[in-house]
């Protein structure tokens, strides 16, 4: 409840902006997207939810192949940041698919030593990184753009319900 107040206070406080009162439909955009930023911290909550299940899931799995990534809980998150950024995944991957000797250069990272062996999991590499990326980058991209979406729907029907209740109260009857 006190969320939904500070948000209607922001919202006014953008509402009398010049620049926003000026073009109308600016003021329905920020409108929109300050009433979807409860929504958006649930998908938020989910992201965390799904980067939490494949962190741990990825130290067990990988940890005595890939220290380097998958040391502890910590590494392996900022592991799936990279993976889920798209930056550079597949090396990831392919250190899970082919075994890190097969990578070159793995040998030189600072981690490296603590690795128990140099194993390959084709299929479940490929299986995790992928479920990963599809379910952590376009599923929830999706989600995100979705509630917006959802959000800027409601909107004129929220500003005319607005604009009745101001009616009323000056005047004391609805138009």
């Amino acid at each position: 409840r006190d969320l939904r107040l500070g948000l209607r206070r922001q919202r006014q406080m953008c509402i009398r902006g010049r620049l926003i009162t000026a073009v109308p439909k600016l003021q329905l955009l920020v409108g929109s997207l300050l009433k979807s930023i409860p929504s958006l911290a649930y998908v938020g909550m989910l992201l965390g939810v799904l980067f939490y299940i494949y962190a741990v899931m990825g130290v067990f799995m990988f940890r005595g192949n890939d220290p380097v990534h998958f040391y502890d809980l910590s590494t392996s998150l900022l592991t799936l940041f990279r993976v889920v950024t798209l930056e550079d995944w597949t090396d990831v991957m392919y250190i899970q698919m082919y075994g890190s000797d097969a990578y070159p250069g793995y040998a030189d990272y600072a981690q490296a030593h603590l690795r128990e062996g140099s194993w390959r999991s084709p299929l479940l590499g490929a299986a995790y990184f992928v479920s990963f990326v599809l379910l952590g980058t376009m599923i929830m991209l999706i989600l995100f753009i979705g509630v917006i979406i959802n959000s800027m729907d409601e909107a004129p029907a929220d500003r005319e319900a607005e604009e009745r209740r101001t009616h009323t109260e000056e005047d004391g009857q609805i138009r």
